[in-house]
């Protein structure tokens, strides 16, 4: 009776996903993303002052003050904008907040400045819980990844500039992906595997009681 709970026990908690498993990610862990560009296609080479709430979807960008948001063209030199990009409007300690209009189990983005950066990308669930925070930086002007994956899907980010350093905030891109589902050869063989389990305590129950005779 112990060891068919164990079995059955065992089983269960190989096929229930684990609840609220948060991890870092880096771009090799994307297999089918959606790639987002975040550039202003028309405002090449310049930017345009847009409002809060600016959507590229799967994003809702917002700074949370009354600046509102540079949005960058795609003929833009800087590194951090190469392609163009989103950025904040305030050259001083601030937010550039990207909200999912869509929540993803995977979600990355490309974040930098003009100018030597030290960034902190804060990522948190549909329920605004913080799952956890990637610092990046870079020596100079660039971009540098900021990954997450949560079980229970990714509802917002904020991206934190740690040092004043007088420069605007930058998303450049964006990768976004609903954590694969098992195929169903896979399933197969798990309970396969079950089976061979199975069928091996039984062949012990029996050994053991033939023993007893």
């Amino acid at each position: 009776m112990t060891r068919r709970c164990a079995f059955l026990c065992s089983a269960s908690l190989l096929l229930t996903p684990v609840a609220g498993h948060a991890a870092q990610i880096g771009v090799g862990a994307f297999t089918s993303p959606t790639t987002v560009g975040f550039g202003n296609p028309g405002a090449p080479g310049s930017f345009n002052v847009v409002a809060e709430g600016l959507v590229i979807a799967p994003v809702s960008f917002t700074t949370g003050n009354a600046s509102g948001l540079r949005w960058w063209g795609s003929g833009t030199s800087f590194n951090d904008c190469i392609g163009g990009c989103v950025t904040s409007n305030s050259f001083s300690l601030g937010t550039l907040r990207a909200t999912l209009t869509s929540p993803f189990e995977m979600v990355g983005l490309y974040v930098g400045q003009a100018a030597a950066f030290n960034l902190a990308v804060s990522f948190y669930d549909t329920a605004d819980v913080l799952l956890g925070t990637v610092n990046v930086a870079g020596a100079s002007d660039g971009v540098a990844f900021a990954g997450w994956q949560h079980t229970s899907a990714i509802g917002r980010i904020d991206i934190v500039n740690a040092s004043d350093n007088g420069f605007v905030i930058a998303a450049q891109s964006g990768l976004f992906q609903t954590a694969a589902i098992p195929e169903p050869s896979t399933w197969a063989m798990l309970i396969m595997g079950f089976g061979a389990v199975g069928a091996t305590l039984r062949r012990r129950r029996r050994a053991v009681k033939l023993g007893y005779c």
